[in-house]
Parts: structure tokens; C-alpha cells; sequence
């Protein structure tokens, strides 16, 4: 199992001291995590060391952390002295501060998306390499900093909406299973999505899918309380919760199954809120990777 958190922005005493209190929730209660993956927009001003020292805390020094870059608090050249970036590409993704990255853990392969950079068609092919160096890969997860599907002001806006039409139809023809994301600090679970319009036909039962032929998105809120924002439209979400509340996704993983807990760790004990269960019976096959063209469009495009 691993952690998944976002968008601490960690800069003030107050954001820090609740930083404290998610660590020491998910070594108290998540122990069993092999690992903490970030999606972004870890300290609040980029160019403040400080902010670092509040972050990098002794939480931090027993659990590794996979960290992703989110503009406009992580993209300053700090961000690329502070963490390792394994297999971090000289080519793709590339930006002052970061660039496309993967590696893998047991059978999962991770691969972190620089959104400072958007060139869509880099991060394509960077996801295209990593898949062919990793053709065994049980599950695939990709963690990028913006989320098109929560219903978020964010996600209306142009460079978000090209990225995610350009992307979520890739993903889907390789054989994505989930993407982790944050930047619009609230929880929203998307419906299992072929491509950027289109849900696809999947069963669900009790939170529970088996086989799918969609990708699944979640969008995380602040690990730290560190600020909330709300949904304006629903849009591909097929649950949201704008509670004012700091939480984590605890990813417990097996050969055959997905699981992600989302949790408020605000009180005494970690208190879970949503669920969803991905379930392969069937044999994964190594992806054969597909070319993809990509299309920029316009405002004037954007259909919704």
C-alpha cells in the first residue's frame, strides 16, 4: 500500500504543525504504506527555502516520498535540489524545475507528469518509453498536479482543458488504470473515463468495477487544511466532497485488485469518506503502445 496526499503548501507554523499531524496519522494508523506519493504544490512560495524546512520535516525521515512538481508553488530550481527524481528525463517534460519521471515498485509502474511544461506531446511520449521499458507492469498510475475532471474553476481553464483532451484518450489506450492529482483542494472521484467526453460502459457495483475498460481519476484535497476550495459544475465527477477537511487516499494494492480509502485525518482517527475498488480477473496482456496524434484546440472549442 502507499499514501497519497496533495497540495500541503506548507509555509506557515500553522500549515506545518498539521503537516505533523498527517504524518504522524499515516505512521500511526497506515503503517503498513511502503511509500508516500505527493500530487504537488508541497511548499506554499517556491523560492523560499524556509518553506522547505517546514516541509521536509522529521515525519518525512523513516517513509520515502514521491513528489510532483506544481506550479505556481513548486516551480523554482529548489524543487529539483530538494528531491530525487528517478529516471527523470533530460528530454521530456522538461522545465526550470523538474521534468517527466517514473519508476516502479513491485509490479506498479508510477509515472509523475511536470504540468509546468505543456507540451502534451512530450508527456506522451515520456508515458510511451516508460511503458516500453516496463512491460510487466501489473498496474499503471500517473500523478499530475492539475485534475480535469473534478468540476473545479480550474480545470474550464484553456490550458487544463487542451491537456486533458489530449491526454485522457492516451492514457486510456495505454492502459492506465488510475491518476492521481490535486491543485483544486477539495475530493472528487471521477467516472471511469475512455477519453476526455466520453464514460465508459463499465459496471459498477458497490463502488466496485471489475475489468474496465475506463481509466479512473481522483483528484485529492490539501493534506494539510492548508486552504479549500469547491466544485462549480460536476462535470465528469461521479462523487465529490467539498468538506473543509485535510485528508489522505490510503492505495492498497494486490495482482488483482486496486483499492483506494479516502480519509479525513483531521480528528482523533482517520475517518473514511469515500472508497473504490478496481478488480482484474482477466489476464493483463504487456501494453502494446499506440501511437496517438494530438490536437490543440482553441477556447472556442471547449465544449464544456
Amino acid at each position: 500500500s502507499f499514501a497519497f496526499v496533495t497540495d500541503p503548501q506548507v509555509g506557515s507554523s500553522g500549515a506545518k504543525a498539521q503537516w505533523i499531524d498527517t504524518l504522524a496519522k499515516i505512521d500511526t494508523h497506515f503503517g503498513e504504506a511502503s511509500f508516500i506519493v505527493s500530487g504537488g504544490d508541497q511548499i506554499a512560495t517556491p523560492t523560499a527555502e524556509s518553506d522547505y524546512d517546514n516541509f521536509i520535516v522529521d515525519g518525512l525521515s523513516t517513509v520515502a516520498i514521491a513528489t510532483t512538481n506544481g506550479p505556481a508553488h513548486d516551480n523554482t530550481a529548489l524543487y529539483r535540489d530538494h528531491y530525487n527524481l528517478p529516471n527523470d528525463s533530460s528530454t521530456y517534460g522538461v522545465s526550470a524545475s523538474a521534468s517527466d519521471y517514473y519508476y516502479t515498485y513491485n509490479s506498479i509502474l508510477f509515472v509523475h507528469i511536470n504540468v509546468e511544461n505543456e507540451n502534451v506531446e512530450e508527456h506522451i511520449e515520456f508515458l510511451d518509453r516508460a511503458l516500453e521499458n516496463n512491460p510487466n507492469a501489473l498496474w499503471q498510475i500517473v500523478v499530475i498536479h492539475h485534475s480535469y475532471f473534478s468540476g473545479s474553476s480550474a480545470s474550464t481553464n484553456s490550458n487544463i482543458v487542451n491537456m486533458g483532451k489530449a491526454l485522457a484518450g492516451a492514457m486510456n489506450e495505454r492502459g492506465v488504470d488510475a491518476v492521481l492529482s490535486g491543485h483544486d483542494h477539495f475530493y472528487a472521484r471521477s467516472n471511469l473515463m475512455v477519453d476526455y467526453y466520453t464514460e465508459s460502459t463499465d459496471t459498477i457495483v458497490n463502488n466496485t468495477v471489475e475489468n474496465p475498460l475506463g481509466t479512473l481519476y481522483i483528484c485529492g484535497t490539501s493534506s494539510s487544511g492548508s486552504g479549500f476550495d469547491a466544485p462549480i459544475n460536476t462535470n465528469n465527477a461521479a462523487y465529490q466532497n467539498a468538506t473543509n477537511r485535510k485528508s489522505i487516499v490510503n492505495v492498497s494494492v494486490t495482482k488483482t485488485s486496486l483499492t483506494f480509502d479516502a480519509y479525513f485525518v483531521d480528528g482523533t482517527a482517520p475517518e473514511l469518506f469515500d472508497t473504490f475498488t478496481i478488480i482484474r480477473t482477466d489476464s493483463k496482456e504487456p501494453v502494446n503502445v499506440p501511437k496517438y496524434s494530438v490536437t490543440y484546440v482553441t477556447d472556442t472549442d471547449v465544449e464544456h
